[in-house]
């Protein structure tokens, strides 16, 4: 959703502690120049005290590839990383 303009959305996936950290405001300012994301898969899926880690791999249309990690707490990403973005 980040990849695509989709802010609001996106933001709405982070836990209210993340969107304290990363506003909206520097969500658009670091997605901004971001490519879409065409195809989207996880390698590594782990639960350990209640927290969800999903690691993956992302796609362009033009086949750069970011390697992504999530972590997830009550249905919500609680930090992530994605390097680097195309």
């Amino acid at each position: 959703m980040s990849s695509s303009g989709k802010y609001n959305e996106a933001s709405e996936l982070m836990h209210n502690a993340l969107k304290k950290e990363f506003t909206l405001e520097s969500f658009e300012k670091a997605f901004k120049n971001a490519k879409p994301y065409i195809e989207t898969s996880f390698q590594s899926v782990n639960i350990e005290n209640s927290v969800t880690t999903l690691e993956g791999t992302a796609k362009t249309a033009d086949n750069c590839t970011s390697k992504l990690y999530f972590e997830i707490l009550d249905e919500k990403i609680i930090s992530f990383n994605i390097s680097t973005l195309c």
